[in-house]
């Protein structure tokens, strides 16, 4: 599973978000089609496995304006799985938004 996989997803409307999400989202003001952008356009900076044998994906990216936006998401069946979105806090990330400090 991979970039192109997610791609897929997206563009062929296999995804969802969970209200965890959707609540990131409103509170911070990024809209669905931001986010299909990110998951689209964007890069996987981490693979891990939940507990659940879930492959999950951390996926950085760009708004329109150049913020720089992650998006957590996750296989579930043959469906992609938004849990949360967020812009990355400096003093966590490196200033490429990519590297963990």
């Amino acid at each position: 599973m991979s970039m192109a996989w997610i791609r897929r997803c997206v563009l062929s409307e296999q995804y969802r978000f969970t209200r965890h999400a959707g609540e990131r989202m409103r509170r911070r003001q990024l809209s669905r089609a931001e986010v299909a952008e990110v998951l689209t356009g964007g890069g996987i900076i981490e693979t891990t496995t939940d507990e659940h044998g879930f492959t999950c994906w951390l996926i950085s990216g760009q708004r329109f304006n150049g913020d720089d936006v992650h998006v957590a998401a996750k296989r579930v069946g043959n469906v992609l799985q938004v849990n949360t979105v967020y812009f990355p806090d400096e003093q966590f990330w490196e200033s490429d938004a990519r590297t963990r400090r």
